[in-house]
């Protein structure tokens, strides 16, 4: 009875899946009512070694600071006929430097006299992560499981050092490359869920931490303020995107796309994607991004560009306001250059928050209403799948009876159908 409970919510969810792409290809709203319920130390630092003769005392490794007195003698020297200390030399014999008897650790952080020294592990710097080159991490990379990057090939131009997850799919050149974006403040951990979903399907995902989020918060800076010997030398800090400004935002948009659409590129040229077939799908912001990022690809030229064919939106903005970053004009010029079949778009909206309903009403009107006259509805109008909650963004994944990651794998998938036959074949591509 259990099986049979489990197998009847499973056919359920794919009818709702085919319910929703049912009316995305009439061009119209479809809408789904929420349930009620939803199932929803550091190492200690090791001890100081004691000073040699007549030396300063140096601290634990990388941490303690080196002693300062001025008097010769370390621990361990002692008048003749005196025992060592500290490890307890033969009596009549003076101390060695240093040595302690064996399997005794030296005192943490004991430095010559002058300086006291420092608790083992408490000054200690964090050692810089090393990353595994990345064709050896490549090559490790699994189907549905996530590997993490953080290699020195995703540093921007501006000197932020990217991460995100991987998922290889299929892992062959007929892969489709799905790029997922989140929100201000949000993290790749956030698409989880959607990404496996998507990487069971065959599909190459890539999930980044925008920079300001998540582990993407590492920045090289020049440093003046060090005088002669650090002047102008790199250092890293952290910022985080509640502190961008509208300058920021603009090197997000560029620098960002440029380190993860290279990468894309990379990625087809090593016959793990066809990066001609790349889709989307962002979140809020990062809704924003994705139909900034698909206009600007398709305002490039050569074979590096002209690349996403789908465009999917999870509560995108649509507002005017003054230094208000929306997806409406950049969606706008994108569809205009990617109509007919190397174009496809999806919104998906809480209706229960009037102002985002409406503004997914406002692009959905502006762009999919005045669309080439000869094309047929499914291809000049945005679907709006209108869903019965106040919930926004990555949230709208979580209600498991809307199916919407269901409904984004089948626009995924409609949209590789729809494609014209020479994005389907792979060709090498060289980067400009």
């Amino acid at each position: 009875m259990k099986r049979t409970n489990r197998l009847g919510r499973v056919n359920a969810v794919r009818l709702r899946a085919s319910v929703i792409l049912g009316a995305l290809l009439l061009g119209g709203v479809a809408t789904f009512v929420e349930p009620s319920s939803v199932p929803a130390q550091e190492r200690p630092g090791r001890g100081g070694r004691p000073g040699g003769e007549g030396g300063p005392g140096r601290g634990f490794e990388r941490g303690g600071r080196p002693g300062r007195g001025e008097n010769p003698g370390a621990p361990g020297q002692n008048a003749p006929g005196q025992p060592g200390a500290p490890g307890q030399n033969a009596p009549g014999q003076p101390g060695a430097p240093g040595q302690n008897a064996p399997g005794q650790p030296g005192a943490p952080g004991q430095n010559a006299p002058g300086q006291p020294g420092k608790a083992g592990g408490e000054n200690q710097k964090k050692q810089p992560e090393r990353a595994v080159p990345l064709d050896q991490a490549l090559e490790k990379a699994e189907s549905t499981k996530p590997m993490r990057l953080n290699q020195q090939q995703f540093t921007t131009r501006d000197g932020w050092r990217l991460v995100a997850n991987y998922y290889k799919g299929a892992g062959n050149a007929d892969a489709t490359p799905v790029l997922l974006l989140h929100g201000r403040d949000g993290k790749k951990e956030e698409f989880d869920e959607l990404a496996k979903k998507l990487a069971e399907q065959g599909c190459a995902v890539i999930v980044p931490d925008l920079r300001g989020c998540g582990e993407s918060t590492s920045l090289a800076v020049n440093d003046m303020s060090r005088g002669r010997r650090g002047g102008g030398m790199p250092r890293q800090t952290e910022r985080k995107m509640a502190q961008f400004n509208n300058d920021d935002l603009r090197a997000l948009i560029e620098y960002d796309k440029e380190v993860w659409f290279n990468f894309l590129l990379y990625l087809h040229n090593k016959e793990l994607l066809n990066v001609k077939k790349t889709i989307v799908v962002g979140s809020e912001l990062g809704a924003a991004l994705a139909a900034t990022w698909a206009r600007d690809d398709w305002n490039g030229k050569g074979d590096a560009a002209q690349n996403v064919v789908g465009v999917a939106l999870l509560s995108p903005d649509a507002s005017n306001d003054e230094g208000k970053f929306n997806a409406l004009t950049a969606l706008d010029a994108y569809r205009k250059k990617a109509k007919g079949k190397s174009s496809g778009f999806v919104v998906f909206v809480g209706q229960m928050t009037e102002d985002k309903f409406e503004d997914a009403k406002k692009i959905q009107k502006k762009i999919g209403g005045k669309a080439d006259e000869e094309l047929p509805p499914q291809e000049k109008t945005i679907p709006i799948v209108a869903l019965k909650t106040e919930k926004q963004g990555v949230e709208l994944l979580k209600i498991q009876s809307f199916g919407v990651s269901d409904t984004l794998i089948q626009f995924v998938a409609n949209r590789m159908g729809a494609l014209p036959k020479k994005r389907q074949k792979w060709e090498a591509i060289e980067a400009e």
